[in-house]
């Protein structure tokens, strides 16, 4: 095989400070602004010592869709309002080294204190982001947040976050080890090179699991990197987690809050030396809060569960395929009911002589094997009994098809779906591999005749088919070259209110013209002058658009581009009475619902009123929710929810709440401790 080796591109970048000086150890990263604000990261890299890094592997990347702005920067991980970043174009990388000065920063230093006042000298994480109001009127006034939080490791019962903008309201998300999580909100440095210490006091213990790691003669493992892989047997779910042992084998740290979900767990123990040897420690249900000390964990090779080979049909032994064993076991929310599972520690891959070999732990009498190897075809699983040692797996050469797709909107790859799908509508094949210019190709299909369906990605409409494709054990079908944008139509929706401005952000609802429902949609794609664009596969459409405070407009028919005025909906006041005053970090939101669906969410301001638009008339359900300004979500306020009838009306309509019950008060106190 001869690979011809491409040039990569990379991108110089030097990072310094308000005063040119170096900034070392600081992460700079390609980043892509999307269409609904946020920001992804293509490449990130640290600065050395003299503040430089290199931005590389950006051969792959292409200029993006005609007419479809997507902004591309190179900017600084850091905390800030003023957004440290600079724009490039991928068509015209720059080829000179780029410089980003960061503004005058100071440092946040959060410490954790015990429960009797004393520090604690435990590790953990802590994530540390903008507070959501802060970032809610950053994004309200047109701010850019390409950064919003950043984590930070606690070692010895300290974190450290060494640039951070200054005059901001910062939100923690403490997770000790040992400790249930914390969430606080303090305001960072308010002039440069200021450091402000935030104490966390720990409030309740959580499972903190612990021990001594040995081998199976009884030495203690020092210095180890351990792993622990923690199984609920209670739901489907597990957690993998890594610690390092002490000088005397031990350790501690594993688990937390989740593990107080009422249901056993099964631990499973290793070191990446020995990957064989294993540990099996079961907690029983439920599992108390506190230290949970093991004792002496000792490794040692497991139960034998099953032993074989892989080879394909000349018998020549077939290496690295996955395999991937499952145990039948009671599914947790249906009691009567079993299902396959995966097998804890039950993925392995056969060995250059196509052996394999799999020890560890079951509670059922019966397992399902499944491989997978690329290049050849998918098997049907097999069902045996352990232990088992003389399984035999055969391997067919895959049949595949492979074509390409020619687009000139962008990389093809995360743009399209590919499927495949047999006679009967079943679906097929490995995975699909990809090429730098639009080719395709899925593996893993036994001889028959195929349908390749192909959809767009975010679940755009319509999707197109090339049925009868014949595949042959060991071949690949070719289907040629796919013209994906003589296939689609890319529709604009022009969208106005009244006045004749754009109105910035919609959500569409779509069906073939005929369907029986409209599928719902996400923020519509939007061109450099704001226009929406809908790409579909299939026309005409029947179509109903919707933005926060409009009237939904329906379409039908739909096969051209549209200009569309929405209507401003109902104008309502709402006046909350009667409300206590409340502390500086709590709000009170009103919700209205219109049967089970949200139509509109407001925050009251300090005299007890909001404003809002609504997209519809009729018989609304106003609830009340309370929210603190350190915490993610909502609480809600029994006792005071009201029902509303909103008329069809453009003149505002004030609806005064009735009068605060006991209830209501109770539950207020209640949460506000």
């Amino acid at each position: 095989v001869e690979l011809e080796l491409q040039p990569d591109r990379a991108l110089d970048v030097r990072l310094v400070d308000a005063q040119q000086a170096a900034v070392a150890g600081a992460v700079v990263e390609l980043r892509r602004r999307l269409s609904d604000g946020n920001y992804l990261a293509h490449t990130r890299q640290r600065t050395d010592g003299e503040g430089r890094a290199r931005l590389g592997h950006l051969q792959w990347m292409r200029p993006e869709a005609e007419g479809i702005a997507l902004e591309h920067f190179v900017g600084a991980e850091v905390l800030t309002t003023e957004a440290v970043q600079v724009a490039v174009d991928p068509a015209h990388w720059p080829s000179e080294e780029l410089v980003l000065q960061l503004p005058g920063m100071g440092a946040v230093i959060v410490d954790l204190i015990g429960p009797g006042g004393e520090p604690w000298r435990g590790d953990g994480q802590v994530e540390i982001g903008l507070a959501r109001n802060a970032l809610a009127r950053i994004r309200a006034a047109g701010g850019d947040i390409p950064v919003a939080s950043s984590l930070r490791a606690i070692r010895a019962g300290r974190a450290t976050l060494e640039r951070v903008g200054l005059g901001l309201e910062l939100e923690l998300f403490v997770n000790p080890d040992g400790w249930k999580q914390h969430l606080a909100t303090i305001s960072g440095p308010t002039r440069a090179g200021e450091t402000v210490t935030a104490p966390v006091q720990l409030s309740e213990p959580a499972p903190s699991i612990r021990g001594r790691i040995v081998d199976h003669e009884g030495r203690p493992l020092a210095r180890d990197s351990l792993s622990c892989e923690l199984w609920s047997l209670r739901e489907p779910q597990h957690q993998i987690e890594h610690r390092r042992s002490d000088d005397s084998g031990r350790f501690t740290g594993f688990g937390g809050p989740y593990l107080l979900d009422g249901g056993s767990w099964s631990l499973f123990f290793s070191i990446p030396g020995e990957p064989q040897r294993a540990a099996r420690v079961t907690l029983a249900a439920p599992v108390a809060a506190g230290q949970i000390e093991l004792g002496d964990v000792v490794l040692d090779l497991p139960p034998l569960l099953a032993r074989g080979s892989v080879a394909d049909e000349r018998s020549h032994p077939v290496r690295a395929a996955k395999l991937l064993f499952q145990e039948k076991t009671e599914v947790p929310w249906r009691r009567g009911t079993f299902d396959w599972f995966p097998l804890p520690r039950g993925a392995v891959a056969s060995a250059p002589d196509g052996s394999f070999e799999l020890r560890g732990w079951t509670r059922s009498e019966r397992l399902q094997l499944s491989v997978h190897r690329p290049g050849y075809e998918r098997v049907e699983p097999l069902e045996f009994s352990p232990p088992a040692e003389d399984l035999r797996l055969v391997l067919r050469s895959e049949g595949a098809i492979a074509g390409r797709i020619l687009t000139t909107r962008g990389r093809v790859q995360g743009m399209v779906d590919l499927s495949v799908h047999d006679e009967r509508g079943a679906f097929h094949g490995g995975g699909i591999t990809w090429g730098a210019d639009g080719a395709f190709r899925i593996g893993g299909l036994r001889s028959g005749s195929y349908t390749l369906q192909l959809r767009q990605w975010s679940h755009y409409p319509g999707s197109h088919a090339w049925p009868g494709i014949v595949v042959r054990s060991g071949e690949t079908a070719e289907i040629g070259d796919i013209a994906l944008d003589e296939l689609v139509t890319l529709l604009r929706f022009d969208l106005r209110d009244q006045s004749g401005a754009p109105i910035p952000d919609a959500l569409i609802r779509w069906s073939i013209s005929g369907g029986e429902h409209l599928a719902a949609s996400g923020v519509l794609e939007k061109d450099s002058s704001g226009t929406h664009l809908l790409p579909t596969l299939e026309l005409p459409l029947s179509v109903e658009l919707e933005a926060p405070g409009f009237l939904p407009a329906k379409l039908e028919d739909v096969r051209t581009d549209q200009r569309v005025v929405l209507t401003r909906g109902p104008h309502v006041q709402l006046v909350l009475g009667g409300l206590p005053r409340l502390g500086e970090h709590w709000s009170v939101w009103a919700r209205l619902e219109r049967g089970e669906t949200t139509e509109a969410s407001a925050v009251f301001d300090t005299k007890g009123r909001t404003s809002l638009y609504l997209g519809h008339s009729g018989p609304f359900h106003v609830g009340l929710w309370l929210q603190h300004g350190g915490e993610t979500g909502f609480k809600s306020l029994a006792g005071l929810g009201w029902q509303i009838e909103v008329a069809d009306s453009q003149e505002e309509q004030v609806f005064l709440s009735p009068e605060p019950t006991p209830e209501f008060f109770d539950n207020l106190a209640r949460l506000t401790r």
